[in-house]
Parts: structure tokens; C-alpha cells; sequence
């Protein structure tokens, strides 16, 4: 509903310099900018909720709230996800996703698709680890994959301009975290 209502409001042109401005924090207008703070706030809030699920409670009952709560994003996120696949047909929904470029259009697309990937990844892991399990130090290699993501994506989202090319900077390298 947001996103129409997004589409109804004059935006600066592309020439204006508030356009830069707005299109970080709203997404418009379209291809003005890569981010954009008002469609982020999709996976943040999602990204609170699924840690307010894991903070609170005992152990059984924390991760039995971990699943319910995963699983109902899950279904709201399938559900938007099958709503643009019907919207736009399979081939352009995943030909959109796959290219970047509704990443670059802020569709709506990207963020479902994207909350479907994570939300399945987080349920999945939570069957081969627990939630909150006990600290082993066999496990210490794969504890450190979720340390450096907002660096991460700071750095893979600098110096983007819509258009250039969305492979990574030659000169960045991923630290690895496993010992050499």
C-alpha cells in the first residue's frame, strides 16, 4: 500500500539535487540512488522481530517462539513473493530479482524475495543449531559469519552509482574469519 501511495506523489526531477536526498530516504525517485531508508526498514524490522523471538523466555520456549515467528514472516514474505510472480509473471519476478535491478528500482520484489531467502536460511540453521545453544569451541569457525555484515554491506553498497557495475571493488577482500 506504501509503495503505491509512493508512486502517486511528485518527486524532484532527476536534475534536482533533493533528489538524491529523497530517493535515499523514500526511493524516489526511482534510480537516483541504491538505498533507500523507508524500504529497509522491511528487513530491520523483521531482523528485530526475529531477535525479539531469541531474547526473551527459556530455553524451549524461546525456540519454539523462534520458529512460530520465523515461519509467520516466511508465509507474509511467500506471500508478497507469489503476489509479484503473479503480477509480472515468473520470468521477469526472478529475471528482476537475479539482475539487480529491482534492488535499483526499490521493488517490492527484492525485499520479499530477499526476506523469503533469510527467513528459510534462519529456519533451516535453527534445525541443524538450536537457538542460543551452548558456546562450543568446535563451533568457533562458524560463529564469526554474522559479525561483520553491516561492514559488509556498507562496503558492497559503497561508491555504487544505478547503472555501474554491481560486481565488488578489485581492491576489497573479505577477511576471512577461519584461521589461515
Amino acid at each position: 500500500m506504501a509503495v503505491a501511495w509512493l508512486d502517486r506523489v511528485s518527486w524532484p526531477p532527476p536534475s534536482s539535487d533533493l533528489s538524491y536526498l529523497s530517493a535515499m530516504l523514500v526511493g524516489r525517485p526511482i534510480g537516483r540512488s541504491w538505498i533507500s531508508l523507508l524500504h529497509s526498514q522491511a528487513l530491520v524490522v523483521t531482523g528485530m522481530t526475529i531477535g525479539w523471538s531469541l531474547s526473551a523466555g527459556s530455553g524451549e520456549e524461546r525456540g519454539k517462539r523462534f520458529r512460530r515467528t520465523a515461519t509467520l514472516i516466511l508465509l507474509a514474505a511467500l506471500a508478497a513473493s507469489c503476489a509479484v510472480v503473479l503480477a509480472v509473471g515468473p520470468h521477469d519476478a526472478f529475471g528482476g530479482y537475479t539482475t539487480l535491478r529491482y534492488r535499483a528500482s526499490h521493488h517490492v520484489g527484492y525485499y520479499a524475495f530477499g526476506l523469503v531467502e533469510a527467513t528459510a536460511l534462519l529456519i533451516g540453521l535453527s534445525l541443524l543449531l538450536p537457538p542460543r545453544m551452548a558456546y562450543r569451541p568446535g563451533l568457533a569457525p562458524f560463529l564469526c559469519l554474522g559479525r561483520s555484515s553491516l561492514l559488509a554491506f556498507t562496503l558492497g553498497n559503497s561508491g555504487r552509482e544505478p547503472g555501474s557495475s554491481p560486481s565488488r571493488p578489485v581492491s576489497w577482500r573479505a577477511r576471512s574469519c577461519l584461521p589461515a
